[in-house]
């Protein structure tokens, strides 16, 4: 799973977060890293990374994972006490 978030409501933007998520989206499909096919990547970028698309993703990846699986969860975004930003954080309340 593949989270970037440039553009926030109710905290500042940033430059690149959405670009990398691209870019490592781009990567993954590529024959270098693994050609891995869309069924295997998903992608939230900006007002679709909100907390509650990002958890139902990762139940959703959970759930079809097997035991020799990996799972990769790349965020790119705020980080506010150890805790990644989403893109519909109200400016208050953390994960």
């Amino acid at each position: 799973m593949i989270v970037g978030v440039a553009t926030y409501n109710h905290t500042s933007s940033l430059k690149y977060t959405d670009d990398d998520a691209y870019r490592l989206y781009a990567f993954l499909k590529s024959p270098e890293g693994g050609a891995l096919p869309d069924a295997q990547i998903s992608i939230l970028i900006d007002d679709a990374a909100t907390r509650p698309a990002i958890l139902k993703e990762m139940d959703r990846i959970s759930e079809k994972a097997g035991e020799n699986d990996v799972i990769i969860v790349y965020l790119s975004g705020h980080g506010l006490d150890g805790n990644f930003v989403p893109f519909d954080f109200d400016g208050k309340k953390i994960w």
